[in-house]
């Protein structure tokens, strides 16, 4: 039987790590894999790989984001961990979620180029290099496949339920510009001025982003599963959607996108395997 460990600190805080990190376990475990999800620090990889190997671990998945082991994932630790890891039989493959962070911040001028460093011997070393993101494909400056794995979007609705308003998605990510959403919901003059996703009225009341802005006619839809997400999306006139300022790295306003461009690109048929 394959025994897939899934390399994962700071499991289980909330984030794209993790939500990835609960799919695999569940389609590998539906397949007959026996997955094992280690979220500890690796300060003794030694220890660590010794512990995969009495339990009879076969694969060793080793996720990849800037920041994801600390310090640990600024030095030479956690390459050694995938030497040790290979050098006892097991399959070792990088998922990289993202890669090292742009030199767009003076503490990243230093860090930058750790982080690269960093990955890019994981690269090397490792059995197999997996990205969900074609565009992080070249970067790499290697044979990296592109999997989209976890991903539980699924296909686009062949035909949407049309949506009279502009749809807004993540609304309380950080720095949204609440004035120029409201301007542009006014100026399409749609009813209910504004559909949006990822929080209901309750929390919009209450969150310090958005209180101030908060309008009782907005339809809050909540969060919802990447279907109906699509499903929506795919319907509306409009979709706004935040960007990311790069000379601070701070999202500080939104970037209209047509649905109808936005969607397929964001639909991808889920793949699962290693």
């Amino acid at each position: 039987m394959t025994h897939v460990v899934l390399l994962a600190p700071r499991l289980p805080e909330d984030g794209g790590v993790a939500h990835h990190t609960q799919r695999l376990v569940a389609a590998w475990r539906d397949a007959g894999c026996e997955v094992t999800v280690d979220s500890s620090s690796p300060l003794r990889p030694e220890r660590q790989v010794d512990n995969w190997a009495d339990a009879g671990a076969t694969a060793l998945l080793v996720q990849y984001v800037p920041f994801l082991y600390g310090r640990f994932g600024l030095s030479r630790g956690l390459a050694r961990l995938v030497r040790l890891a290979r050098g006892t039989g097991l399959r070792v493959t990088l998922f990289v979620h993202e890669p090292w962070v742009p030199p767009t911040r003076l503490p990243w001028l230093i860090l930058s180029p750790l982080q690269r460093r960093q990955l890019l011997t994981l690269v090397r070393l490792a059995d197999r290099t997996v990205t969900a993101v074609p565009a992080w494909a070249p970067i790499l400056g290697a044979d990296v496949e592109i999997i989209y794995v976890g991903s539980n979007l699924g296909e686009p609705p062949q035909t949407p339920e049309a949506v009279d308003s502009p749809v807004l998605f993540s609304p309380f990510a950080a720095g949204l510009n609440w004035e120029w959403i409201g301007a542009a919901a006014d100026a399409i003059s749609a009813t209910p001025g504004l559909v949006v996703l990822g929080a209901d009225a309750d929390a919009a009341r209450t969150h310090t982003a958005t209180r101030a802005s908060f309008r009782a006619e907005w339809d809050w839809r909540g969060r919802l599963p990447a279907d109906e997400v699509l499903r929506i999306a795919g319907g509306a006139p409009i979709a706004l959607a935040p960007f990311t300022d790069g000379p601070t790295g701070r999202r500080r306003g939104i970037s209209p996108i047509r649905s109808s461009l936005m969607v397929p690109s964001m639909s991808r048929a889920p793949k699962t395997s290693l």
